[in-house]
């Protein structure tokens, strides 16, 4: 199957970060399916050296320049997580973060996948895992 952009919404774009070339997966996957798909290594090794931020950096501030609004989608480590909520809330827009914890009893028993969040501490395997960027307190 092809990605299928609905009518007047902006076609996604995938940003895929890592340490080198071997850890970014399914590439080939999301290129099949008709999304556009930039990446960045720390090594230099695929795509832009550096932090995913750092080509996710050059879009938004084209975005910015034409004057079209955006969302952001993360999944990923937490510093990344950070970065792009920070990303979203500091240009007003809207930011969906998804937080990888460990939900030990996936029924909000045991309280291991706590997040700190605006209305207090929230189970990331009842109230998330996916969040709002502004709800989220780092």
């Amino acid at each position: 199957k092809r990605f299928v952009q609905a009518a007047g919404l902006p076609k996604p774009i995938l940003f895929v970060g890592g340490r080198t070339k071997n850890d970014l997966l399914a590439l080939d996957r999301f290129a099949a399916l008709g999304i556009e798909v930039r990446t960045a290594t720390n090594d230099g090794s695929e795509g832009v050296q550096g932090l995913v931020t750092d080509p996710l950096d050059d879009e938004l501030a084209q975005l910015r320049h034409e004057g079209r609004k955006f969302e952001l989608f993360a999944c990923g480590p937490d510093p990344m997580l950070k970065a792009v909520a920070m990303r979203a809330t500091g240009t007003g827009s809207k930011g969906w973060i998804s937080m990888d914890r460990h939900m030990i009893c996936g029924v909000g028993a045991c309280y291991a996948c706590i997040q700190k969040t605006v209305r207090g501490n929230s189970r990331c395997c009842i109230e998330g895992p996916v969040f709002a960027a502004e709800d989220l307190i780092w």
